[in-house]
């Protein structure tokens, strides 16, 4: 299933991948390792800033930004290169929601009417894509 969701991201499967988060005011980067079972967390790291790193989605300074990554990757002995990686912002949301067990189809349909209650926008406005945690056809 992750190889599943890096395609769909354009990412080709990599034995280690770095993920980062960009906040308003904090960096954040894991290193996920893949094996037999997909990707094991290995290493995770977060450093704090006082200033905003970010403001409306948009990096406030860059060189800051860079030096401030390149440390935390130097500093918890990062040595891959294939990174993920997210900024957060007003334009991107996501919820959780819970349904019962559904096909496929069925699934789409009730996702997107469960988009429409939760979202408060139109849904020709947004794009939008969902990920199925933890289904177990079993408990239903």
């Amino acid at each position: 299933m992750t190889s599943d969701l890096l395609n769909k991201l354009g990412l080709t499967k990599s034995n280690e991948l770095i993920g980062v988060d960009i906040g308003t005011t904090s960096i954040k980067i894991c290193v996920l390792r893949h094996g037999k079972d997909g990707f094991r967390l290995q290493k995770a790291a977060a450093k704090s800033f006082e200033e905003n790193l970010l403001n409306d989605g948009n990096i406030v300074n860059e060189s800051l930004l860079a030096q401030e990554l390149k440390q935390l990757v130097h500093e918890n002995g990062v040595k891959s290169r294939d990174a993920a990686c997210a900024l957060s912002s007003y334009s991107v949301i996501a919820k959780r929601v819970s349904v019962p067990f559904l096909d496929e189809d069925a699934l789409d349909n009730t996702m997107s009417l469960e988009v429409e209650t939760v979202i408060p926008f139109s849904l020709k406005d947004i794009y939008y894509s969902y990920y199925v945690v933890g289904g177990d056809r079993e408990r239903e």
